[in-house]
């Protein structure tokens, strides 16, 4: 009975040191790049102003640009195609001062470059819900810094199957010692 219960200790342990992963470097999101829906300007900083203007962008074709109510909005580059694309709603968060940032369940990422309420470029990318991890928008764009990264759109990601795996074993474990104990 004490050797089944070190084995199925060790088959706990076992499972729960095997949901520990090696930190991955961030996933690089970049103009034209993977996942690069377009860029608009100017950008006040309010994420409320920064889904609006990712909704008009949506409306914009592959590769297409203009303006409008005095924003410019541009696809060049994008390799995303044609809308239509989900409606960015209000994030949950915005950082500031960040170089990369877990996009882990988010559709949109936008990257904000230049400083001052309505000054620069922001860089919008999308369907990063299909990626787990870090993204690190591009450091600077048209000589202007990071500013501050926003996420749009959770949406859930189905668990790995490592919870079950160490639900098992915890059972496994308890039967044990509930057989140990009762003999």
């Amino acid at each position: 009975m004490k050797r089944t219960l070190i084995i199925t200790l060790a088959c706990a342990l076992g499972l729960a040191l095997s949901g520990v992963t090696a930190q991955a470097s961030p996933l690089p999101l970049t103009y034209g790049g993977d996942y690069y829906l377009g860029n608009f300007m100017p950008n006040n900083g309010n994420p409320t102003f920064e889904a609006d203007r990712i909704n008009v962008l949506n409306d914009y074709n592959d590769e297409a640009s203009g303006s409008a109510g005095g924003f410019v909005y541009s696809r060049v580059g994008s390799t995303l195609g044609n809308p239509p694309f989900p409606n960015a709603v209000l994030p949950e968060f915005k950082l500031e001062d960040v170089s990369s940032i877990n996009a882990t369940g988010y559709q949109y990422v936008l990257a904000k470059y230049g400083g001052g309420q309505v000054a620069g470029y922001s860089l919008v990318w999308f369907n990063i819900a299909g990626f787990s991890g870090d993204v690190a928008p591009q450091a600077n764009y048209d000589d202007n810094g990071l500013s501050h990264i926003t996420l749009f759109n959770r949406v859930s990601v189905p668990d790995g199957g490592m919870t079950l795996m160490l639900l098992g074993g915890a059972l496994v474990g308890i039967g044990a010692l509930r057989r140990r104990f009762r003999a």
